[in-house]
């Protein structure tokens, strides 16, 4: 056997034991050395060949999906306590300034949360509970929510909240769901995630 035959063959061992492991880095380093070597020699066609085999294989082993975590139960009924302090506190400065500027007090308990829970999961996904804890909303693909499927979200939530054992239900949804969503998030397509 020749030195370039023994050449060859360490190669495709090489190439097979990357490709076994599912390696991409080790693929394309493999690629970029036996492309370099076959200029060097001259545009040796073996080298050629094995090198064409790393970038196909490269091309089919998929990226490793970025890990999510999902936001857990506890995680998110602290969020929860944190957002609806803040919501009270500033639901009882509305009430109070409420007569000096001709704002129905009883419409107020409803609207604050609702601007609250859309402007904020609309423009960054993240309550002031949300941010303190970690977490952010997210679309199931991992996109940004947006007005929309916040103020959708928001509006489940409420409704949920009026039927108390929808509320119940709901609250205690994430024990059991896979991605830890609660029903609003289902009818919303969100789902809350740890920030890395």
């Amino acid at each position: 056997m020749s030195g370039a035959e023994l050449q060859l063959d360490a190669v495709d061992l090489e190439l097979e034991q990357a490709i076994a492991r599912g390696d991409r880095d080790a693929l394309g380093r493999l690629a970029d050395r036996l492309e370099a070597q076959a200029e060097a020699n001259g545009g040796s066609h073996g080298l050629l060949v094995a090198a064409a085999r790393a970038r196909a294989a490269l091309a089919r082993i998929a990226p490793a999906a970025p890990t999510v975590t999902y936001a857990g139960w506890g995680r998110r009924v602290a969020g929860s306590l944190i957002d609806w302090t803040v919501i009270w506190v500033a639901v009882g400065i509305a009430v109070a300034v409420a007569p000096a500027v001709t704002v129905p007090s009883y419409v107020l308990p409803y609207v604050v949360p609702f601007v609250y829970f859309t402007v904020l999961h609309g423009a960054s996904g993240r309550t002031l509970g949300k941010a303190a804890l970690g977490m952010t909303l997210r679309r199931v693909d991992g996109g940004p929510v947006g007005y929309a499927a916040a103020a959708g979200r928001t509006v489940t939530q409420f409704l949920l909240f009026v039927l108390v054992l929808g509320f119940v239900i709901d609250s205690l949804w994430p024990l059991w769901s896979d991605k830890r969503r609660t029903l609003h998030d289902k009818a919303a397509g969100t789902v809350v995630v740890r920030n890395s």
